[in-house]
């Protein structure tokens, strides 16, 4: 006769799935932290690009409209006004890389003749001013490219994007 109040210990049944949860979890969990971060890292890549996007719009409108009415800027001022406004998350200004152009002949295919170009603040021809005189439908073109890394976890390959930015006003003359 047993006892009453004592339990016997129940047998394991094959059929019974102790543990698959915790199985599952730890297969799933790497994918999910690559999709959260990879998600993090383009979206970083998306707020660098729109930075390049605006400092490029901002330094042509600096290079056509110019610093005072009567002194346009020069390639320096562009460059300056590049490091001064690219900066967002993870974004080096000393790494961007600037091409500075003057389209004269708007309709025909191309960048246009180079006035300058550079790495963050060190650039060639330095006093060279895009827009002078000319052409009344003469162009001027800023063109600035970064290469980000996106950083996602649990990958054994770094992926280097290379974004840009374009910024294209027609040059004003008084």
């Amino acid at each position: 006769m047993r006892a009453r109040g004592v339990r016997r210990p129940r047998l394991r049944h094959p059929g019974r799935d102790d543990g698959a949860a915790a199985v599952e979890f730890a297969l799933v969990v790497p994918l999910l932290v690559m999709l959260v971060f990879g998600i993090i890292g383009f979206g970083i890549a998306f707020a660098q690009k729109l930075a390049l996007s605006n400092s490029a719009r901002e330094s042509a409108r600096l290079g056509v409209v110019g610093l005072q009415a009567t002194q346009r800027a020069t390639c320096q001022d562009l460059a300056n006004q590049v490091q001064g406004s690219v900066s967002t998350i993870s974004l080096n200004p000393a790494q961007v890389r600037i091409w500075v152009y003057r389209k004269d002949n708007p309709a025909s295919s191309g960048n246009g003749t180079l006035r300058c170009s550079g790495t963050g603040a060190t650039i060639s021809n330095p006093s060279t001013r895009p827009c002078t005189s000319g052409d009344e439908d003469s162009q001027l073109l800023v063109r600035l490219e970064f290469d980000s890394e996106l950083i996602i976890p649990l990958s054994v390959v770094v992926p280097t994007l290379t974004l840009d930015g374009k910024g294209v006003y027609r040059c004003e003359y008084r």
